[in-house]
This record gives structure tokens, C-alpha cells and sequence, in this order.
């Protein structure tokens, strides 16, 4: 089935979790979707993106995984940069998925309101 809609999930993780998040997600979807480590995806594809999940693992005390570090500050750069602004990002429909556990407390999912905050 092809409805037109392709999704990229972008993970990040340091012990797995999310990209076998990732995985079990896009073998349920019925969608075309494209799975990239966070390390590994070119933020300037961000802007060709239609549809993309980023799920974000939650790490040592409540920080992103270290795979992650380089997309989100280049995120937040481009962002902030005055030839782009805002805009970059407004036909991107995105949404953000923390993963976490009890044992971080007050941290839990901080990553995900850390890493991507610019976004929203």
C-alpha cells in the first residue's frame, strides 16, 4: 500500500532501547519509513523531510545520548541562524518520543526537552 507518506524515524539511543523502538515501530507501520541513527543523519536533509519521529533515549543524568549531540546542535544553529530562522523547519511535520525509566526522577525524559526544545 503506498498512500504518498513516507516517514523517517531518527533515534537516539545509547544502550538500544530506541532503536529497537525504531524497528518494532516501522514493522508495524504500513507506511514506506526510513530508520537513521541520529550520528549518522545530515541535518540539511531535515527540510527535505515530509514526516519524521525522533525518538530519544534518556541518558546520564537526564542528558541526550552522545550519538545525538551533533544534529541537535546543528538544529538549534540553523535555528537561530537570521538566513533561515523558524521557517526552516515549517513544512516538517515532526513529533518527539522520550524514552526513559523511574530511575532518572526529576530527569526522566529530560533529553527530549533539552536536545529538541528549539523545535517547539
Amino acid at each position: 500500500m503506498d498512500s504518498g507518506i513516507n516517514l523517517t524515524i531518527v533515534y537516539a539511543s545509547s544502550t538500544g532501547t530506541s532503536k529497537n523502538l525504531a524497528h518494532q515501530l516501522r514493522d508495524q507501520l504500513v507506511i514506506p519509513t526510513v530508520i537513521k541513527n541520529a550520528s549518522e543523519y545530515e541535518g540539511e536533509l531535515l527540510e527535505n523531510e515530509k514526516y519524521i519521529l525522533f525518538i530519544i533515549s534518556t541518558w546520564i543524568e537526564g542528558a541526550c545520548p552522545e550519538s545525538a549531540s551533533n544534529l541537535f546542535a546543528w538544529i538549534d544553529d540553523t535555528l537561530h541562524d537570521f538566513r533561515y530562522g523558524n521557517m526552516f523547519l515549517s513544512k516538517v511535520r515532526f513529533s518527539v518520543f522520550g524514552v526513559g525509566g523511574k530511575i532518572y526522577g526529576e530527569n526522566y525524559c529530560r533529553a527530549v526537552s533539552m536536545s529538541l526544545a528549539c523545535l517547539y
